[in-house]
């Protein structure tokens, strides 16, 4: 029965509508679309009831999708400690409104009056059957312990209990996520501390992700693009965090307090706001993926680590990988090109067709190899694409055609490693190919080359593309772009050192090859000396001009 509050408004509804096995007390809290109320079940367990009225909404379909978000999210609540318990659901035979019944935050009264706990303490006055809170004088004054009430009360948070604060969360949003399900509206308000654990609550206004259209949600926690996604809710945690941390307004960020470096956990703060960085990022691109994503840091700062020393880490390696795997891939394809020349050369003189020159005796797998190369010529992703093609039906029409197999792994390999093709997966094939060419002819060097880099590209395994290189120096001449090649994965290995010696090697081998100058500047670069880096480029791009590659590499430095 749905008797008056002891503060003597009337119920909302009147008792033709009564809350099932559920005294309503007081109200507790009102928003756009209803009011919570504080109620006593029928064994006297104190629980919080949201009453949700249709004429609150101007359309239909908006309250009849929060009414199926909230089925949705019913028994999703209780699989997770992160979230408000839903403990009834109900809606009268009119269909005009509805309820749903939750656990009972604790009391901010309690908080305020112990004020020596952290958002995580096992002192916080936890509600339940045996709590004060069930005494009369206490229903009386009891609101809802809320993230936002505690920061009214404490201000900001050491860097501890925000890590922990996160990690609760997250952990909450990536189960949420989990069951297709997505928030919408994270805030601080929206955070309730039950038995001291901080907990996702409003669940009026989440949706299934195909169904999360409505522009709802606050502002200053709001994505740039909108609700509706797990991105968004992840920005919306991201401004929660921001506040607990530096105990600004969400609307300042990316403000830091002026303040920060005297706070004895700075340190630890400034790590913090790398995550946060990340999560409130504008592109949602730039956004941590996932909630799992963003857990991952946040467990990683909860051992102790650096979120923004790994970062740098991985931003040095993948550049310089990146950049080392292009300039090594077109040296490659200058010592094939070189091979390929200096043997038509040497074959020139004897009585053989021209296709048997170049290994092959089948003059159809000729042509095909004539024409690749003149498509590879290009350097564009349509000629490559073409070039490719033309190299698999050589190899088709003569399977023991060493020079196709070769050039056809190297070509997929240099094509991925500038660029081509993103999205495929072609670096497998180019290491099939270079190992059909190693087994055709176990002393041609080339091929154990095009077999480190693909090795390199595929599973930046250093360690074994080493051994493979040393090979192709032994088996022939040394050759300056041999070396080059050999310099990167020495520097993969970390020896600095000994790749700054073998690129000014390579430098004095072939003085008028960019891509050498271009490595000793990544090495300058490494060794924190921008001024020389940036020297050595600019002597990279003035001897080949013509290499756009240079060029882009210049301004990514």
């Amino acid at each position: 029965m749905v008797t008056p509050s002891p503060t003597g408004d009337p119920p909302p509804l009147g008792e033709r509508k009564a809350i099932a096995d559920h005294e309503l007390l007081r109200p507790i809290a009102s928003g756009s679309y209803g009011e919570v109320w504080l109620a006593r079940s029928a064994v006297g367990t104190l629980r919080a009831v949201k009453l949700v009225r249709r004429d609150r909404f101007e359309r239909a379909e908006d309250f009849e999708r929060e009414f199926k978000g909230l089925q949705r999210f019913e028994p999703v609540s209780r699989g997770h400690d992160g979230l408000v318990d839903i403990l009834q659901i109900g809606r009268p035979d009119e269909g005009e409104w509805f309820y749903y019944v939750m656990e009972l935050a604790d009391a901010v009264k309690a908080e305020v009056i112990s004020n020596q706990c952290s958002v995580f303490s096992n002192q916080s006055s936890a509600t339940s059957p045996h709590s004060p809170l069930n005494t009369d004088p206490l229903i009386t004054d009891y609101s809802p312990l809320t993230l936002r009430a505690h920061f009214r009360s404490r201000g900001a948070l050491p860097a501890d209990e925000v890590i922990a604060l996160g990690l609760a969360l997250t952990a909450a949003l990536a189960h949420l996520h989990g069951q297709g399900l997505v928030h919408r509206d994270i805030k601080p308000s929206n955070i309730l501390f039950v038995g001291g654990v901080p907990k996702l609550a409003d669940a009026g206004l989440v949706a299934a992700v195909d169904d999360a259209r409505s522009l709802v949600g606050t502002v200053g926690y709001l994505a740039p693009e909108g609700p509706g996604s797990p991105r968004a809710d992840l920005y919306a945690l991201g401004k929660v965090l921001y506040e607990a941390a530096f105990g600004k307004d969400r609307l300042d960020f990316p403000q830091l307090p002026p303040d920060l470096a005297s706070r004895p956990d700075h340190a630890r703060l400034l790590e913090i706001n790398a995550v946060i960085a990340t999560a409130c990022a504008h592109d949602p691109k730039q956004r941590y993926a996932s909630a799992d994503a963003l857990l991952a840091d946040l467990k990683l700062l909860d051992a102790g680590k650096s979120v923004k020393r790994r970062r740098s880490v991985q931003r040095g390696w993948t550049w310089t990988w990146k950049t080392a795997a292009a300039l090594a891939l077109v040296a490659l394809a200058f010592v094939l090109i070189r091979n390929e020349r200096d043997r038509r050369a040497a074959l020139v003189q004897q009585n053989l067709t021209p296709w048997e020159k170049v290994g092959t005796t089948n003059q159809a797998a000729w042509q095909a190899y004539k024409r690749a190369f003149q498509m590879g010529s290009t350097y564009t992703t349509d000629g490559l694409s073409n070039a490719i093609r033309e190299w698999e039906r050589a190899t088709e029409l003569d399977p023991n055609y060493l020079a196709a197999w070769s050039t056809l792994s190297v070509t997929i390999t240099i094509a991925v490693g500038e660029g081509h093709f993103a999205g495929t997966n072609l670096l497998p094939r180019a290491k099939v190919c270079a190992e059909k060419a190693i087994a055709l002819n176990p002393k041609e060097g080339a091929p154990y080359i095009s077999l480190a880099q693909c090795n390199l590209a595929l599973d930046y395994d250093f360690a074994q593309a080493e051994p493979l290189f040393r090979k192709a120096l032994e088996l022939g001449p040394p050759h300056w772009s041999h070396r080059n090649n050999f310099a990167w994965a020495v520097l993969f290995q970390g020896r600095f050192s000994e790749a700054g010696q073998l690129f000014q090697r390579v430098r004095q081998e072939n003085p008028e090859q960019g891509g050498p100058y271009a490595a000793l500047g990544i090495l300058s670069w490494i060794a924190g000396s921008q001024a020389d880096g940036l020297a050595l480029f600019e002597e990279a791009i003035r001897l080949q001009p013509d290499r756009p590659l240079l060029r882009s590499w210049r301004g990514d430095f």
